[in-house]
């Protein structure tokens, strides 16, 4: 293997490198390598292995090479095959991260490494995965894989990281490659992704995922997957399938769900056309054989979920009962192969499959009309309370602690509206939270978790300073309740631990005919404008939809290293916080924390503008009420990622950070 490149003036620590395998790639080879130069992250090194081209692909990477010390090339005398040439490529990485992109690929935006490297360094992460969008014809198209965002979560309970492709998605730690000794299989040319991220993934403890489009994924007819297959390339990605199943023989749970994505979708939508097209009758039977036995030797997974959709259920029972020439008719007209499609019966399952779009896109639309029509939205309620309106809700704890058994509807409420406080060391905030809103409730029930800090002297100074004009009452909760996440879900919902038991207790105590679940994190923003609309939407709620739920838009905010608040466009949330207090109204144990519970067709009235402001202050632990500080989702997994950045000092406006009105806090 020959080397090629020239002394660098850079004398920094190499943060990322790039591994770019080519092969017969000149025609893109430009725009590929380009798309790296232009990152704004600068200290990166780009290793170039080339598997003997024999067209100009060398030339143009030497361009390169001899304009950008930071450019290098690595030769192959003759061709090895793509898993060596990956494989070279980390042998020669320095950085502390690295990264595949593939000759004929480029990336789309100058902050992909930036951004990357930044994210994977603040979370400490081992694998992070990205997105990338399909580009043909010059045109962008759909997303290369399911958007998903996560922080710090291990494969095992994450079944959206199961679909185990394309290795150029994701973000590795070089330390975390060479630990595990983790290497492309040179033997197998097709499906090496699969079997190098089926042994990568299971033994990292910390994978994170961002749902950005950073990849742009080159389909033509001389890529991997646009060249026509022999039966061996056939043969090999089900040897390589087996590998992979190997690999994760130790993972059960996994090994099901890759199977089952493998076969009713990469299976069905992807070899089976293939095949069809690219295969002679003799060669298609016999590997219709290998599938027959593939499918057997799987079919407890299929069997133990109905839901297999209908295409994969009549391919694999044709397959299964020998009957492969009606598979064939059945897949070139389901997949509108032929010029006359309609000549075979599958045909008709496409037509059916488009008749059932059609129809279903027109019912969710007119069920979504029918849910936001307030009249509908009333009727409905109406019907739904006559048959399960309940005069009274009971909460029994498992603890067998009867002080804290109550009943939701029993006793009689008086006109007005309570904002129900949860406190737990929230001395920096709650006195701003709380007086931001002493004018608009009628009651603030307070209720204290055991704060150990100057929470509970401040709430009780607060009380007598507002004694003559204000309702300020503060109840304790003594029991320690489980932290969001994993605690959370592995606590029974009827403990005095649960988040949800927590929150019933409290709406118990509540006098009034309304409540608002206010956050101690929160305040009103500080505007005319926003105190005379919450002032109307809460009195709305009381007077012309007494029965009606609330929601409203809260913007998460963050306070930087000198106190100073920013936030971001992206982060307004909108909850259902204010309900009647009745008891087919109460909280249940969610995923990660407690959700409201409530009748389904209830008329919802929704705020026009943003009301509130929820902090989070870098300098604090602002997580500490989750068990760990692993998260899915978009929400929580972006708004620990911004926390991080402000901790870090790195809320530029490139990130999307602008800052608050100094004015709208005070």
């Amino acid at each position: 293997m020959n080397a090629l490149h020239h002394k660098t003036d850079f004398t920094g620590e190499i943060a990322v490198s790039v591994i770019v395998p080519v092969y017969n790639a000149s025609k893109y080879l430009d725009q590929c390598l380009s798309s790296v130069q232009e990152q704004s992250l600068r200290n990166f090194e780009v290793i170039v292995v080339n598997d003997a081209s024999t067209d100009d692909s060398v030339d143009v990477v030497k361009k390169f090479v001899n304009r950008d010390s930071r450019f290098k090339l690595l030769c192959f005398e003759f061709n090895r095959g793509l898993p060596a040439a990956r494989n070279a490529g980390v042998d020669q990485a320095s950085g502390e991260y690295l990264i595949h992109l593939d000759s004929d690929d480029f990336w789309l935006d100058s902050q992909t490494l930036e951004t990357l490297h930044t994210t994977a360094t603040l979370e400490g992460a081992q694998v992070l995965r990205f997105n990338g969008l399909d580009f043909e014809n010059n045109d962008l198209g759909a997303p290369v894989i399911t958007p998903f965002a996560a922080v710090n979560v291990e494969v095992t309970s994450n079944p959206e990281l199961w679909i185990f492709r394309s290795v150029f998605l994701y973000f590795f730690n070089t330390a975390f490659i060479r630990r595990h000794k983790l290497s492309f299989d040179e033997s197998i040319s097709i499906g090496e992704d699969a079997i190098f991220l089926s042994k990568a993934l299971p033994v990292a403890m910390k994978i994170s995922s961002i749902p950005d489009f950073f990849y742009a994924y080159r389909r033509h007819q001389k890529s991997m997957m646009g060249n026509s297959w022999d039966p061996e390339d056939f043969v090999e990605e089900l040897r390589a399938s087996d590998i992979v199943l190997d690999n994760l023989k130790d993972f059960p749970a996994i090994a099901e769900g890759y199977v089952f994505y493998r076969y009713t979708q990469y299976w069905v939508l992807k070899l089976l056309p293939r095949i069809v097209l690219e295969l002679d009758e003799n060669a298609r039977h016999s590997i219709y054989d290998r599938y027959r036995k593939a499918l057997d030797d799987n079919k407890s997974v299929f069997q133990s979920c109905p839901r297999v959709g209908i295409k994969f259920f009549i391919s694999q029972w044709l397959l299964m009962h020998g009957h492969v020439r009606i598979l064939d008719n059945f897949v070139i007209g389901v997949n509108r192969l032929n010029r006359f499609p309609y000549f075979y019966f599958g045909y008709y399952l496409y037509i059916a499959n488009q008749i059932k779009n059609i129809v279903g896109s027109f019912r969710h639309r007119a069920f979504n009309y029918l849910k936001e029509n307030s009249s509908v939205r009333r009727l409905l309620s109406r019907i739904e309370g006559h048959f399960h309106i309940s005069d009274c809700t009971a909460f029994r704890n498992d603890e067998s602690l009867h002080e804290y058994d109550f009943d939701l509807g029993m006793t009689p409420k008086k006109r007005g509206i309570t904002a129900m406080i949860r406190v737990k060391n929230e001395e920096e905030t709650i006195v701003r939270s709380i007086e931001s809103i002493l004018p608009f409730f009628d009651e603030i029930l307070v209720v204290d978790n055991a704060s150990t800090d100057g929470t509970r002297k401040l709430l009780n100074a607060l009380a007598r300073k507002h004694h003559s004009h204000s309702t300020i009452r503060i109840l304790s909760y003594p029991f320690a309740v489980a932290r969001c996440g994993m605690e959370h879900a592995q606590t029974s919902e009827s403990s005095l631990h649960n988040l949800a038991y927590y929150y019933n207790w409290c709406l118990g105590q509540c006098r009034t005919s309304h409540v608002v679940k206010w956050d101690a994190d929160m305040v009103l923003i500080n505007d005319c404008v926003v105190k005379i609309q919450f002032q109307s939407f809460l009195r709305r709620l009381m007077t012309q939809s007494p029965g009606a739920l609330g929601a409203f838009m809260v913007q998460t905010i963050y306070l930087d290293g000198s106190g100073r608040a920013v936030t971001t466009a992206d982060e307004i949330h909108t909850e259902e916080r204010c309900f009647p207090n009745e008891p087919n109204i109460y909280y249940k144990k969610g995923k990660d924390w407690e959700c409201l519970h409530r009748p389904r067709f209830r008329e919802v009235v929704r705020g026009d503008i943003i009301f509130a402001y929820e902090i989070k202050d870098s300098r604090k632990q602002e997580f500490d009420h989750w068990a760990t500080n692993s998260f899915n989702g978009w929400r929580k997994s972006y708004e620990y990622r911004n926390y991080l950045l402000v901790n870090a000092g790195l809320q530029s406006q490139q990130r999307g950070f602008k800052p608050v009105p100094e004015n709208h806090l005070t």
